[in-house]
């Protein structure tokens, strides 16, 4: 029989509760078959509550002997969960055990065994300059924007979400934002460079502008009834969530903090391209996500795209919260690939995963519909 890696009682009792809180069974039983070949029913029998499910199938890998396996995978599912990670690390470290996993990854994927320990922690990462994602990093932030409503005269703004130039003077941010804000115009704006000052507590008020007139909403497209509901229909091609707001002014061709280009003092703002052929995310893919959580100011988040999404949708880690909704992600290389929208409809509370729309999607829409400039 094929010797299994040797848990210690702590490591399976981590490894237990570590998979309890972040799978549920229907996504613990895809991992099972995908991963390890094997199917839930003829590891445990159904129906079991959760946590001792868990517990029998740990129990089960032990016996099969495909720990290793199992281990490998969930880790590779939840490449972000610290519990599982620990549990990872503190196999790695035990005599026997590390080389035991790196053979079995190695014997999976076809690596190096030497090789194969790095890969799992990082087998999609790319390398950058570091000056020049600085620099695009910089161009990017500058294009984003809280969109927020006042009240009354004089009353302090609430923000209720997220935008960003995608054209001198349009705004991409989501419709379920859209449908938040007055139908008056005038009560509505975004504010750009609304930024915290490195090494201080002071914040820069940022730039608002207003939206144009009676024109202001050039497009828009609801959300699918499964955005916000577990269980409910998956989105349609037509449900991408997304509203396009035009500005009272081209401010993506003024530099930042002017009101027009006549000082001849620094670079345009400019925008974000939308494009039908924006590249794919892959699961374990690295995202950032620029945004405006809770109405702070702007904020950077890193996360990996997680598997399991539905069509027409993309999961991932990055955290987020309300105000977030309708901020701009990107790839390892700063390239604008989704506009995200939701969280884990089921347990918004302690969400498995957030989510956003490829903007692929969106600009083959907006395509379709003449409404970009």
């Amino acid at each position: 029989m094929a010797k299994s890696l040797d848990l210690s009682k702590e490591q399976f009792k981590a490894l237990v509760k570590a998979i309890g809180d972040s799978f549920d069974q229907a996504e613990f039983e895809s991992l099972l078959l995908l991963e390890c070949g094997r199917k839930l029913a003829n590891l445990v029998a159904l129906p079991m509550l959760w946590e001792p499910l868990v517990a029998n199938v740990v129990k089960k890998a032990e016996m099969q002997a495909f720990t290793d396996e199992l281990l490998l995978a969930v880790t590779a599912w939840r490449p972000h969960n610290v519990a599982l990670a620990g549990v990872l690390r503190d196999l790695v470290a035990t005599p026997g055990q590390g080389a035991m996993l790196a053979v079995s990854g190695s014997l999976r994927n076809g690596q190096p065994a030497g090789a194969v320990l790095e890969g799992l922690v990082r087998g999609r990462a790319v390398y950058g300059d570091i000056d020049q994602f600085l620099a695009d990093l910089a161009a990017i932030a500058g294009r984003v924007c809280r969109i927020e409503e006042t009240a009354a005269p004089g009353a302090q703004p609430e923000a209720l979400g997220t935008g960003f130039l995608v054209g001198d003077d349009l705004v991409l941010t989501n419709q379920h934002v859209r449908e938040a804000l007055a139908t008056d115009p005038v009560r509505f704006a975004c504010r750009f460079d609304y930024r915290a000052l490195a090494g201080s507590v002071a914040t820069r008020a940022g730039t608002v502008e207003k939206p144009a007139g009676t024109k202001w909403l050039v497009a828009e497209r609801d959300h699918a009834p499964g955005d916000v509901q577990a269980g409910a229909a998956p989105p349609t091609p037509e449900q991408l969530d997304y509203a396009l707001l035009r500005l009272g002014a081209p401010v993506g061709r003024y530099p930042p903090g002017q009101s027009d280009d006549m000082s001849g003092i620094g670079k345009p703002r400019g925008h974000l391209v939308l494009g039908a052929d924006a590249p794919a995310l892959q699961p374990g893919d690295d995202i950032f996500v620029l945004q405006h959580p809770g109405g702070a100011p702007m904020k950077l988040a890193v996360g990996r795209v997680l598997p399991g999404a539905p069509a027409r949708r993309i999961w991932h880690d990055a955290p987020t919260e309300a105000g977030t909704s309708g901020s701009p992600c990107f790839n390892h290389a700063l390239q604008l690939v989704a506009l995200h929208h939701a969280t884990d409809a089921a347990q918004p509370e302690r969400p498995a995963y957030n989510q956003a729309v490829p903007i692929g999607l969106i600009a083959a829409d907006l395509l379709s519909l003449n409404a970009l400039d």
